[in-house]
């Protein structure tokens, strides 16, 4: 059992390490990383938990599964929010909502732009 919670979470860890590299924009990659790499990362320490089946060692792992859930979204929120401020032209938002929170109107953005952006070399 542990064996096959280990190949499952390299290949989860793996895909979000892809998906970090080939994702066209910011808010993609923080998705990648987040959500794909803790589940990854979750399932690789309850293989290290069943492995050394001690209950030391199933606490630690669990702390750090804790840890890593509490921390990965806080993470990728900082991410998005500074691209967001950054004005990062490889963001893109069909409606920019925060632009109507600073006294302007909210931002559509038109999908014809979005198709040139998303077809623009890196």
């Amino acid at each position: 059992m542990a064996a096959v919670l280990m190949v499952a979470g390299s290949l989860f860890v793996l895909v979000a390490a892809v998906g970090v590299l080939r994702l066209p924009d910011v808010l993609c990659r923080m998705h990648a990383a987040t959500k794909a790499g803790a589940f990854g990362t979750a399932l690789l320490l309850v293989a290290a938990a069943l492995v050394f089946a001690s209950p030391a060692a199933v606490a630690k792992a669990m702390l750090v599964i804790l840890f890593f859930y509490v921390t990965a979204p806080v993470a990728g929120h900082l991410l998005g929010r500074a691209a967001y401020t950054s004005r990062n032209q490889r963001l893109l938002l069909d409606v920019d909502e925060w632009r109507g929170r600073n006294g302007g109107q909210a931002m559509v953005v038109s999908q014809g732009s979005r198709r040139k952006a998303l077809l623009a070399p890196l």
